[in-house]
């Protein structure tokens, strides 16, 4: 008689039970679904970041290969140098590129490069500035 009624006690206790798994699996599955929203956000951050830090290299690399041109140019001929230019990257930006020369001394030009690009709507300048001397190199 004590065989039966262990069962019987296990089956009332499992009849009690009736309903629990269903919430125990809504549950694990909205925690679930938080989880996979925070990655998911994590993921478009990354891009976004990703892609910032893209076109400001891009702007960068622009303003030092100018900056290289810009140094190489008879002390002389700086001034003689095209203001303002708009370049199109190898991405397809589009992005300015503004040279201004202002002399510092007789014998030292200040030169200043910005490059001017829009990202996301909002234009943003990234500036390079040196200074070039007439003395002949050693």
């Amino acid at each position: 008689m004590t065989k039966h009624n262990g069962m019987y006690k296990i089956r009332k206790r499992l009849k009690d039970q009736e309903g629990a798994y269903l919430i125990e699996v809504l549950i694990a599955m909205c925690i679930l679904s938080v989880g996979v929203l925070a990655a998911g956000s994590m993921q478009a951050n990354s891009i976004a970041t990703n892609t910032f830090i893209s076109i400001q290299d891009e702007a960068m690399s622009l303003a030092r290969s100018t900056l290289e041109i810009v140094a190489g140019t008879k002390f002389d001929g700086v001034s003689n140098l095209p203001p303002s230019r708009t370049v199109l990257t190898q991405n397809g930006r589009k992005m300015t590129v503004n040279i201004t020369v202002e002399p510092f001394t007789a014998m030292i030009t200040n030169v200043k490069i910005s490059v001017i690009y829009d990202n996301r709507g909002e234009t943003r300048t990234m500036t390079l500035e040196t200074l070039l001397s007439d003395a002949e190199e050693l």
